[in-house]
């Protein structure tokens, strides 16, 4: 739910035009930090800049790139920080609705995937009344992972599983596509913020680049 924020009334009148629009979010995002990646919750976004919340330790005039989504990305200069939270000045300004809606409705090609991170932990994987097949997850969002399985697994795509994971117990989802040994499955419910922050700040993330921001 969004929920709309007056400016101040002695703002002036060309900067209440251009940042009339600041809305209370919930949208997890990602960070690439100099550190390497995080997990962040977008609180408040408006066009010209952000608050969220995240573990990362982040400092005043730290230049972070910010990932909303997997085709919208965002250079940003940290404003001030503290108590898990920070203020974000973006290089550009965004279009806060693109972001809220994901940005692609209108358009005819694949919708907008939640950030990733790209890791390698072990796993359990569960179907039906069979037994568990051990795997390594490749890869995960508060929404779904991609695994890669251990053993021949008698598992399809659509079949409902159980995924378990150290530090995030375990979790309902259904195969949306299977590649060899290769499975991506997207949960029945969202993995708590809080807990999928905690397990990743606590393991090393693989490298790679950071994400290319939008022209």
């Amino acid at each position: 739910m969004v929920k709309e924020i007056s400016r101040q009334h002695d703002a002036h009148p060309a900067d209440a035009r251009r940042n009339a629009r600041l809305v209370t979010v919930f949208k997890i995002a990602r960070i690439e930090t100099a550190a390497g990646g995080a997990l962040c919750v977008v609180r408040n976004l408006s066009a010209t800049g952000s608050k969220i919340e995240t573990a990362a330790p982040l400092a005043a005039d730290d230049r972070i790139i910010v990932e909303f989504s997997s085709d919208f990305v965002r250079a940003a200069t940290v404003i001030w920080s503290a108590a898990g939270f920070a203020g974000l000045q973006f290089d550009r300004p965004v279009d806060v609705a693109d972001i809220l809606t994901g940005g692609s409705a209108a358009t005819d090609g694949p919708a907008a995937r939640a950030p990733r991170f790209d890791l390698a932990l072990p796993a359990q994987v569960a179907a039906g009344d069979g037994g568990s097949v051990h795997a390594t997850l490749e890869n995960i969002s508060i929404a779904g992972a991609a695994l890669t399985l251990a053993a021949a697994a008698d598992v399809e795509a659509g079949d409902l599983i159980r995924v378990a994971v150290d530090g995030l117990g375990e979790m309902g989802g259904e195969i949306r596509w299977k590649r060899g040994a290769a499975i991506g499955v997207r949960f029945h419910a969202p993995i708590p913020f809080r807990r999928l922050a905690s397990r990743l700040a606590g393991t090393p993330l693989d490298t790679r680049p950071a994400p290319a921001t939008a022209d």
